[in-house]
Order: C-alpha cells, then structure tokens, then sequence
C-alpha cells in the first residue's frame, strides 16, 4: 500500500520537476566545490614555485660571488 503510494506520487509530474531542479542544486553545488578545490590546489602549486624560486634567488643574492647565469635560469624556471 505505501509502496504503491510512492509509485503514484513519484508519477506526478509536479514532484518530477522538483526532484530534477534539486538535483540540479545539488550537482552545481558539487561542480563549484571541485572547481574551487581545484583552484586552490593550483594555487598552492603557485605558491610552492614561488619561494622555490625565491629561495634560490636569495641563496645566489647572499653568496660572495655572484653566477649570473644561475640567476637568469632561476629567473625563468
């Protein structure tokens, strides 16, 4: 009987267009979640580059002698 009822309400095509605009909802909630997760890792990929470089640039700066070449090939890593 109750098995019966959720068949005939799942029917009505009021219900089905609820049912897809939360769907819906939910995968653009989900999309937008993976994208900015993405976004983010990315980011910190940026980051991570960043003082790598940094980094090396400030070890060549603070040594006596200086290697140009080192520095420009640190320059476009």
């Amino acid at each position: 009987m109750i098995l019966e009822k959720e068949v005939t309400l799942l029917c009505d095509a009021e219900i089905i267009a609820f049912l897809n605009r939360r769907f819906l909802l939910t995968q653009n909630f989900i999309e937008t979640i993976l994208k900015y997760q993405n976004e983010r890792e990315n980011n910190t990929s940026l980051m991570n580059s960043y003082f790598v470089i940094k980094n090396e640039l400030m070890s060549i700066i603070d040594r006596k002698e200086r290697d140009d070449k080192k520095f420009s090939e640190c320059l476009y890593k």
